[in-house]
């Protein structure tokens, strides 16, 4: 597991993670990350949001329900990400957070991962820019 306190994503470059890929994360101890998802959208505009993402609890969860066809549904996952084997796949991201999540969200929704971001803040780009804006330079 990646133990990286500093804001990292699937692309080198942290903007294209952000707006291209929709999150970034950052490890925040106690095999939790913090990540700024996109939330969705008001009008045109993306809206960002702060959420949790613990792999080893997916990773619990995936091998619970492995071959169950419930969710989490590793199976599915795999299969979303042109793998023939969810156990196979789960191997292949287990160490790897940033693939984890970003495959568990190509199958799945940001609210179906994070949960509804009813009662927290929403930040338009200019207002996510000035919160990261060392991570994004």
């Amino acid at each position: 597991m990646d133990k990286n306190r500093n804001w990292f994503g699937v692309d080198a470059n942290n903007e294209s993670s952000l707006f291209d890929y929709g999150f970034l994360m950052r490890y925040h101890g106690n095999d939790e990350y913090q990540v700024i998802y996109l939330a969705g959208y008001e009008g045109d505009k993306p809206l960002y949001a702060y959420g949790w993402f613990n792999p080893k609890e997916w990773e619990k969860d995936l091998v619970r329900t492995m071959n169950k066809n419930q969710y989490p549904d590793a199976n599915q996952i795999a299969s979303c990400c042109f793998e023939s084997d969810g156990a196979e796949w789960l191997y292949s991201v287990k160490d790897k957070p940033q693939y984890f999540l970003s495959d568990i969200l190509s199958s799945y929704t940001y609210e179906d991962v994070f949960g509804g971001n009813y009662y927290g803040d929403f930040y338009t780009v200019p207002q996510i820019r000035k919160r990261l804006n060392r991570a994004l330079s």
